[in-house]
């Protein structure tokens, strides 16, 4: 028993790697937001499976300071682009000036956003989406088939995982995370702490 679930172990942080190294190899030559899906990001996660008339996607949403990619599904055939207010839509204030002073309104003080429109499968995201906007897309978990094992929820949780390793946008980068798939990670960690103890020793000299 102990052997088998080293093996999970050992398998499952082989899989971690794998769906790291998938993204880094894609991201470099693909332009997301492009039309094009993200149907490779599950490549390396064979147990998971989605109905076949839809594909994987992913849509920009943030603000000046910040952005992010979610993921989303919708059909094959899927052109027309989305667009999620009729009218432009400025992002609500959440702060006011009283003299030189900058003061942070009230929840009753704030202006309602308009609710944006309805998605569906047949249409493309192509637009970067305001938080509120983004906040009405289905999340993918809906369609996805996860097995009920030990390899299923795990790669469950690295798909989950997806935002971090994706590109993001200045403020956005506080997301990135340092993930511990295999020994060789440990060392990467120990070895940029030893570098950066000596920067540390150098400079106090």
């Amino acid at each position: 028993m102990e052997q088998q679930d080293k093996n999970i172990g050992t398998l499952l942080g082989d899989i971690g790697c794998e769906f790291r190294r998938n993204i880094d190899a894609h991201i470099k030559e693909y332009q997301l937001q492009k039309g094009n899906d993200v149907e490779w990001l599950l490549e390396p996660l064979d147990a998971i499976k989605h109905p076949a008339d839809i594909v994987i996607d992913a849509f920009q949403y943030g603000s000046r300071w910040e952005s992010f990619y979610q993921l989303y599904f919708h059909d094959k055939n899927a052109t027309m682009p989305y667009v999620a207010y009729d009218m432009p839509f400025k992002e609500p204030s959440l702060t006011k000036m009283v003299g030189n002073t900058i003061i942070f309104l009230e929840p009753k003080e704030i202006e309602e956003a308009p609710t944006p429109n309805a998605y569906n499968k047949t249409i493309i995201i192509k637009e970067p989406l305001d938080y509120h906007a983004a906040n009405y897309i289905p999340l993918i978990w809906k369609d996805l088939i996860v097995p009920f094992t030990e390899i299923g929820i795990w790669q469950a949780v690295l798909l989950n995982e997806t935002e971090a390793l994706f590109p993001k946008g200045w403020h956005g980068n506080y997301l990135n995370k340092t993930y511990i798939f295999s020994k060789e990670d440990i060392q990467l960690i120990s070895d940029g702490c030893k570098g950066l103890i000596q920067k540390c020793s150098n400079r106090e000299r």
